[in-house]
């Protein structure tokens, strides 16, 4: 029955992303993402697709920054070059070619956020699509077709929670900053309590850092943003025990398990500490780990699944994920940029490098694909202009 859920959720988003109405212009990139969080992966991958190529005419009049199609293309022959001197195989060429497939998303994807007014809209549709993607997931624990943590359709209770963060909680910090709106508040609660149901640890501190970051950037005061942070400072070094105390009484066997899976892959690494085992041989390596007590596809770690499978080459792209977000995060802090856009960049890059110690973020078309929109979104906002003293002054300030 789920099998047949997730699959109608995703066909239906190929068909309407093939039929181009007016009518249906928001619920076109509504299904979509929602197919992202819900569907079957690869079918809502297409979807994804055909809807960027057909609704918004991509006629390659996007961005001209040609430096990040190098710096892109090099990182993948690199990774190419590196997996066949691990001796891995043709066994890993579907990997590489999947690879290949979420690069070329990248691409559509930064081409139509550089289109005029396709970033609101498709932010709008992500923070709606994750919604769904909620209260399917709170439903369905209702009627008792599903059970805490597992209560997400087609998604383990971690990989839909990192959706809902990345796709769901930031988006809606966005918009509301830019609208007010207080549905985008709605959207938010709805969120957070379909991550506790999932006792997603590490995404409900990720979605109450966004709604921190959400705070300190809704006023302009000087003040109030000392004050804030003095606040949550304070907050942590009054209750650093009691923090403590609850971290360690909500250590469960997910948690350990993380934890052995990180001391396998260490060792398979001093293994093959130069070129590692190969783009996408985790899944072959991984189950192999006898120090838990399940077998598991990937390490549950970005960073850790860079150093196996490609050895220094991993080492150097772990650098560069976090070299790449501190730039954004310090870009939010620093530029003259729409207010909205600087809460963007900060809460979404702080995101994702806490969600690359849990989750294998390039590793599945359903991580994937966040992180291509996460950087095709903030190289766009890079790219505008710093506001004028006027325009800035046009910020909502209480």
């Amino acid at each position: 029955m789920d099998v047949i859920i997730s699959i109608g959720i995703s066909a239906l988003a190929l068909l309407l992303a093939v039929v181009r109405l007016q009518s249906f212009r928001f619920v076109r990139p509504f299904m979509v993402f929602f197919a992202l969080g819900a569907g079957q992966i690869h079918l809502a991958l297409v979807a994804l697709g055909v809807f960027l190529v057909s609704d918004l005419n991509l006629r390659g009049d996007g961005p001209r920054r040609d430096r990040v199609f190098i710096m892109v293309c090099m990182v993948f022959l690199a990774i190419v070059l590196a997996t066949m001197l691990s001796d891995a195989g043709w066994r890993v060429l579907s990997e590489l070619l999947q690879l290949a497939v979420y690069v070329g998303m990248f691409f559509l994807l930064r081409a139509a956020v550089y289109q005029p007014g396709q970033m609101d809209r498709l932010m709008a549709a992500s923070a709606a699509g994750a919604v769904a993607v909620a209260l399917l997931g709170l439903l369905l624990a209702a009627a008792g077709m599903t059970e805490a943590p597992a209560i997400f359709l087609a998604r383990g209770a971690n990989e839909a929670s990192t959706f809902l963060v990345i796709m769901g909680v930031v988006p809606s910090v966005f918009l509301f900053i830019q609208t007010r709106k207080p549905r985008y508040l709605v959207f938010i609660g709805i969120l957070f309590i379909a991550q506790i149901e999932a006792t997603s640890r590490i995404n409900i501190l990720l979605s109450i850092s966004s709604i921190c970051v959400m705070l300190f950037f809704l006023w302009r005061s000087l003040w109030w943003r000392l004050g804030l942070v003095a606040a949550a400072v304070s907050g942590l070094v009054v209750n650093f025990a009691l923090l403590e105390d609850v971290w360690e009484r909500n250590r469960n066997y997910s948690y350990e398990e993380r934890f052995a899976l990180y001391e396998g892959g260490i060792a398979l690494w001093e293994q093959r500490p130069w070129f590692g085992w190969g783009w996408g041989s985790s899944s072959e390596i991984v189950p192999r780990i006898l120090l838990t007590d399940q077998g598991f596809p990937h390490f549950h770690s970005t960073y850790i699944q860079f150093l196996v499978e490609l050895g220094v080459l991993g080492i150097f792209l772990t650098a560069l994920w976090f070299i790449g977000s501190l730039k954004m995060i310090h870009r939010g802090f620093a530029r003259q940029l729409p207010v909205e856009c600087k809460a963007y960049l900060v809460a979404v890059h702080a995101a994702l490098i806490g969600s690359g110690f849990t989750e294998a973020m390039l590793f599945g078309a359903d991580r994937a694909v966040q992180v291509a929109f996460v950087y095709a979104v903030s190289l766009y906002i890079s790219d505008l202009r710093p506001m004028s003293v006027a325009a800035s002054d046009q910020e909502q300030a209480y």
